[in-house]
């Protein structure tokens, strides 16, 4: 209905115009707190480690197929702190084909980590290809990316808060990642984080559309006054199979030499 030029439209109009612009604004802000949100709660979420400068502990993994069979590998683990990222070190002790067998983890500023894997058979230390990285490690299901980064928060992307439902300790933020392209094997996460304590509840692994895995936390602990993952498991969604990781052993702050995590210490094979 046309209004006269100079005249103010009826009332009704006016209170609906004010509405719909209001409807607007709020939308818009909550789009961008939940931004906000999502970005805010993957910064905590990451703080809960902060006072960790490197850690020293035990690691069993138990692989286990959807038809009953079980394997199980235990070694050494050794993280170390820098501006960059996390400088890692595993060392396998069983079973007896894998015993020596080692893996460096070294943080590239700006870019993926740089792996390298130490073989006893052969005596010497190569540089791992990159896709090896996306690849799951030793028979089970997580991948180098899953233990080094993923599992500390230590990616970027698009963080959206999205909603708030209940977890195995209360109440957990769902918090959905887009992930940089080509970077991991997945291009979007749905992580779950306690609202209480920020620690990791469970994260969704997914191709586009597809859930690929769920990983779970299964026990934790405060250990040295840290709160502590010390059990998870990480479970295919189309097959079945499942990795269940426990750590043990864990000591924080040891003072863990730099010298640890080189190619030369590497190659000597300790």
């Amino acid at each position: 209905m046309m209004h006269p030029r100079g005249s103010r439209p009826p009332a009704a109009v006016f209170w609906m115009r004010q509405l719909v612009l209001l409807g607007i604004a709020t939308t818009l802000l909550c789009s961008s707190a939940d931004a906000a949100s999502g970005s805010d709660i993957i910064t905590r979420a990451r703080a809960v480690t902060a006072g960790i400068s490197d850690k020293r502990m035990r690691v069993t993994m138990h692989v286990m197929s959807p038809w009953g069979g079980a394997l199980t590998r235990s070694l050494q683990g050794y993280e170390k702190k820098t501006e960059g990222g996390h400088k890692i070190l595993w060392v396998f002790e069983s079973p007896a084909e894998a015993a020596g067998t080692s893996f460096l983890a070294l943080p590239t500023p700006g870019g993926p980590d740089h792996l390298w894997v130490y073989l006893p058979a052969q005596h010497r230390v190569r540089q791992a290809p990159d896709q090896l990285r996306r690849d799951p490690s030793q028979g089970n299901n997580f991948t180098y990316d899953d233990l080094t980064t993923i599992f500390y928060f230590d990616y970027g992307g698009e963080h959206r808060l999205n909603g708030e439902r209940p977890c195995s300790q209360g109440t957990c933020d769902i918090i959905e990642t887009t992930l940089e392209v080509g970077r991991f094997a997945y291009s979007r996460l749905l992580t779950w984080i306690d609202r209480d304590t920020y620690l990791l509840d469970h994260i969704e692994f997914y191709d586009g559309q597809r859930l690929q895995k769920v990983l779970r936390v299964q026990n934790t602990a405060n250990i040295q006054e840290i709160p502590t993952v010390t059990m998870m498991e990480m479970k295919s969604a189309e097959q079945g199979d499942r990795t269940t990781v426990e750590f043990s052993d864990v000591r924080y702050n040891t003072g863990l030499e730099d010298s640890l995590f080189t190619v030369a210490y590497l190659s000597r094979g300790r």
